[in-house]
């Protein structure tokens, strides 16, 4: 309900302002992109269920790329980048982590903007799809193949912002 989140903002504002302020906006590429730009650190939220635990690292990986501290759910994807953001169920406590060791927090970031840079870099991850959904279309009968759709779809995610 965005109703209860806009009013918990709300409030949190009124509490924290102007050291720390939040806002609520619905999900767009845009939007996305500009709340990176904006912020100095980024909060991913999450619950342990069959459907959120499946969740790549997409999202940290684009903050940290963007050299945001994220404080994170622990999801199964996000362990491999654990050393260059907090994870916890509660993602409150990396952010009061982070106000509290800014130092060690942009360490953090720097090293994972390092790995990121090279192990996730947009033409890396393009290539490993690629490879994904060859594979997965030469798993399934030729008549629901279509051999076009992995290098379209590459080629989509090569255009997007980087």
């Amino acid at each position: 309900d965005t109703a209860n989140i806009r009013q918990t903002l709300t409030e949190t504002n009124r509490r924290n302002s102007p050291h720390l302020t939040v806002s609520f906006s619905n999900w767009t590429v845009e939007t996305t992109w500009q709340a990176l730009a904006d912020c100095d650190a980024g909060v991913i939220p999450s619950l342990p269920t069959d459907a959120k635990l499946v969740k790549s690292p997409n999202r940290l990986i684009e903050s940290v790329r963007r050299g945001r501290f994220v404080s994170a759910y622990p999801l199964p994807a996000y362990q491999p980048y654990a050393d260059y953001c907090w994870l916890s169920e509660c993602v409150t406590d990396g952010l009061r982590w982070a106000i509290a060791n800014p130092r060690s927090a942009v360490a953090r970031v720097a090293a994972g903007q390092a790995t990121v840079a090279k192990d996730c870099s947009p033409h890396r991850i393009v290539s490993q799809w690629e490879t994904a959904i060859t594979r997965y279309a030469a798993s399934r009968p030729v008549s629901l193949a279509k051999p076009n759709f992995a290098s379209v779809l590459a080629g989509s995610i090569a255009n997007a912002r980087l």
